[in-house]
């Protein structure tokens, strides 16, 4: 399975995804569109083949800021730059299915390979069709954590249907849009899963004090520990002399979890080949945990809810 670092937008933040030889880089669209351009060391990077990067259009961005990023303009950064990237996210509306999908015809008629949004908070129906009997990769987007359980029951609805969709022939592919380490609550569906996307890897440690370790449970399962750099146990104070990082300074921190979501992905990895080879649970491995669950997690924020798709 592909992890997708979402690159920061601190630039010395990204620094440490290139340093530290991560292989996956979401990067987005709207970063372009504030700043002038995308981080020019991961687009180095990816020139120089020492990673893949996967452009967002920045669809998230325009439902909180409308009109922030527009489709004129995705297409003509896509003329000059589609080349560098080995993946790139149609241009997605959240409010609205319809223009997900005329905007995704819209770019595949300029021949860019795009990936197919579903936002899976709109129910089923029979537009959403082609793009499972393609056989092409695509996007599951809207797997937000909780505000209510009143969707509860209908979002998992949804969930397994596009999930059953997928794996009909041609098989689909699937990226979950901002899953990260809550990939676990996905285990039964993994199968059809190519790849996901984190960005809480620089988001706590930048912002919060946030200090992450990974570790491996009893069960051989990973998880991180999260802890605040003014309140850290020896152990973790340790790992940092080791690394040579200094947890009181952002920078060091950020660093930090960089290694540790990696290794956190690289048990991840490992840990799930065992349990397919084992025939393990995967349904009941992914309800354990109950207050994180995907059935927990997956919902729309309280804007969402007021949106309704013909």
């Amino acid at each position: 399975m592909k992890w997708y670092f979402v690159a920061s937008n601190y630039r010395l933040h990204s620094k440490f995804l290139v340093k530290h030889n991560v292989e996956h880089v979401l990067v987005t669209f709207a970063e372009h569109v504030q700043s002038g351009k995308i981080n020019p060391d991961l687009m180095e990077a990816a020139k120089e083949g020492r990673l893949k990067l996967m452009l967002d259009s920045g669809a998230f961005t325009n439902f909180s800021k409308p009109g922030f990023v527009s489709l004129k303009a995705f297409r003509g950064f896509l003329e000059g730059h589609a080349n560098r990237f080995s993946e790139i996210v149609t241009f997605d509306d959240l409010r609205s299915r319809s223009k997900t999908i005329k905007n995704y015809r819209v770019l595949k008629n300029d021949g860019h390979d795009v990936l197919f949004v579903d936002h899976i908070y709109f129910r089923w129906n029979d537009s959403l069709q082609p793009f499972y009997k393609s056989g092409n990769k695509l996007c599951f987007g809207s797997l937000v954590k909780k505000t209510s359980d009143s969707q509860t029951h209908t979002l998992l609805e949804q969930l397994e249907k596009r999930m059953d969709a997928a794996r009909e022939k041609p098989k689909s592919k699937v990226h979950l849009l901002g899953v990260g380490t809550r990939v676990k609550k996905f285990l039964p569906h993994l199968d059809v899963v190519d790849s996901l996307d984190t960005s809480s890897w620089f988001t706590g440690p930048a912002r919060f004090g946030g200090v992450v370790i990974a570790k491996a449970g009893e069960d051989g399962w990973p998880f991180l520990q999260h802890d605040n750099y003014r309140h850290m146990t020896e152990e973790v104070r340790s790992m940092f002399r080791k690394a040579g990082l200094d947890p009181n300074h952002h920078l060091g921190r950020v660093e930090m979890a960089v290694k540790a979501f990696k290794k956190f992905f690289r048990l991840f990895d490992a840990r799930y080949k065992k349990a397919i080879e084992s025939k393990e649970d995967l349904v009941e491995k992914s309800m354990e945990d109950d207050d994180s669950l995907v059935q927990k997690a997956l919902t729309v924020t309280d804007a969402m809810e007021a949106i309704e798709e013909s």
